[in-house]
């Protein structure tokens, strides 16, 4: 009862430049969006941290994951006491909370983008990290927005790009005004 069955992952995990661990966040959970990559390299291994497959574009803000949805709404992952709550946000509200305790990240995800299927229906492709719309070059209103907003960006940004960094700047004042993270 003392132990557990430990796996390529546990084994893999090298400690940071900040005494943690890669691919754990600063409350020791581990990371849903983040995988290690292990590969030979000569006589050696490497490992990376790569992309978790999802089909969704998660972002973190303020040290929560967080997924705007088309209707101005967000699911967000709040880590609370070593778990995380799935939560969906409705502009400076939390409108629904997905489970009733603290679960690991990959669930909370999972609960997450079952309830965003729901809510989204057929609108759910404008939220795929394969969209054909996000590949793009930004509309001459994302980078009005930007540019009234002072957020940087970079000449031959996709629409994809764009829309990411606008959706960074509304959330990120949200959740500062809603008191979410640092």
């Amino acid at each position: 009862g003392r132990h557990r069955l430990v796996q390529l992952a546990d084994l893999m995990r090298v400690p940071d430049h900040k005494g943690g661990r890669k691919g754990e966040d600063a409350g020791g959970g581990r990371l849903g969006q983040m995988l290690l990559d292990v590969r030979p390299v000569g006589k050696g291994l490497v490992a990376k941290e790569v992309s978790l497959v999802t089909m969704f574009t998660w972002g973190r803000i303020r040290g929560i994951w967080l997924l705007s949805l088309p209707d101005k709404r967000a699911v967000i992952l709040k880590p609370v006491g070593g778990g995380y709550l799935p939560v969906v946000l409705d502009g400076y509200r939390e409108a629904e909370r997905m489970h009733d305790k603290p679960v690991p990240i990959e669930w909370a995800q999972g609960i997450a983008e079952n309830r965003v299927r729901e809510l989204c229906g057929a609108q759910m492709i404008l939220l795929h990290t394969k969209a054909r719309w996000r590949d793009s070059p930004a509309t001459e209103g994302q980078l009005r927005l930007l540019e009234s907003w002072k957020v940087p960006s970079a000449p031959g940004l996709t629409r994809g790009e764009a829309s990411e960094l606008v959706t960074r700047a509304i959330w990120e004042s949200r959740m500062r005004k809603l008191g979410y993270g640092a």
